[in-house]
C-alpha cells in the first residue's frame, strides 16, 4: 500500500508540473498576441499640432478660405465649411491612412490636386509651388457641445524633406 501512495503522489506532481507550464506557455502566447502592434513611427522632430476650423472665412478675392495653415508667403492650406481641404498656391495629394504623421515617408508622384476630402486618419503631402513639400494628418474631428463636425486636428510638418 506505501509503494501504490507514493507512485500515486509522483504521478501527482508530474500533472501538477505539466499543467503549471501549459498555463505558464499559453499566458506567455496570450500576452504575445496581445501586444500593439500598430507600426506607428514617432512624430518627427518639429510636428506642429493644430485645431483647424472649417470657418467661412474668406480670401481677398471673397473665396471661402477656411482658418487654415500658412506657409511660405502665399501658401496656405484650409478647412471650408463643406469639410473638404482647399490650397492656394499649393497642391495637396491623400496618401491614404496612416498610423501617423511619422508614416508618411515619401513624396508621392501623382494625385494632387486643390481641393480634397478631409479624412480622419488619412495622411497628405502638400506641393508648394515654390518646389518644397509639407506632410499632413488628420488626427481627428474637431466637434462642437451639439457633435456638429466644426473642424480637424491635424499633425504637420515643414517642411517635409524624406
Amino acid at each position: 500500500m506505501g509503494l501504490g501512495a507514493i507512485t500515486l503522489i509522483d504521478f501527482m506532481k508530474k500533472v501538477y508540473l505539466f499543467l503549471m507550464k501549459t498555463v505558464l506557455v499559453l499566458g506567455l502566447v496570450f500576452a504575445a498576441g496581445c501586444s500593439k502592434d500598430d507600426n506607428s513611427v514617432s512624430d518627427p522632430e518639429g510636428t506642429i499640432t493644430v485645431s483647424m476650423a472649417n470657418s467661412g472665412v474668406y480670401d481677398y478675392n471673397g473665396y471661402e478660405r477656411g482658418a487654415g495653415i500658412s506657409f511660405i508667403g502665399n501658401q496656405w492650406v484650409a478647412i471650408k465649411t463643406d469639410n473638404n481641404f482647399i490650397c492656394q498656391e499649393c497642391t495637396i495629394s491623400n496618401v491614404g491612412k496612416v498610423n501617423g504623421l511619422g508614416n508618411i515617408n515619401k513624396i508621392p508622384n501623382s494625385g494632387y490636386t486643390e481641393y480634397c476630402s478631409v479624412e480622419i486618419h488619412n495622411g497628405y503631402v502638400i506641393q508648394m509651388y515654390d518646389g518644397t513639400y509639407a506632410r499632413l494628418y488628420v488626427v481627428d474631428w474637431v466637434v462642437s457641445t451639439y457633435n456638429a463636425i466644426i473642424g480637424a486636428k491635424v499633425k504637420y510638418q515643414y517642411p517635409f524633406e524624406p
